[in-house]
């Protein structure tokens, strides 16, 4: 285990490029329905929808909702960059006043050749 902290550690911040090549996992987009443009940013490695009930429960708020999901390579690394490219927006932590729409399109556009499909093309 001690092996894997110094890997995955530098500098108290996370080295993901170290660890991440190899797994997959959920980037997400949640939308605070009472306050319009309201949107979180977020990872996991568990059904979004769950992930999406869990902060609304230790929010204490029934507004959040799941808008959006896409299931890609190196899950943390996409949520850094998104959070990076909409860094001028952020609100407070992850959550970023932005339409649905951008952050859909931003976190397609980062996820790139490592998106293996989302919520839109799930529908279909």
């Amino acid at each position: 285990m001690k092996a894997l902290d110094n890997c995955c550690w530098r500098n108290g911040k996370r080295n993901f490029d170290k660890i991440a090549w190899f797994y997959t996992g959920f980037v997400y987009g949640l939308e605070d329905r009472a306050s319009p443009g309201m949107v979180k940013v977020g990872e996991s490695m568990i059904d979004p929808a769950i992930r999406a009930r869990e902060i609304a429960r230790e929010m204490q708020k029934d507004t959040i909702a799941l808008f959006y999901w896409a299931f890609v390579w190196k899950p943390a690394v996409v949520e850094q960059q998104v959070h990076e490219v909409l860094s001028e927006r952020r609100v407070q932590g992850e959550w970023f006043d932005v339409p649905l729409h951008e952050a859909i399109e931003t976190i397609r556009a980062v996820a790139g050749h490592g998106l293996i499909f989302d919520s839109e093309s799930w529908r279909k």
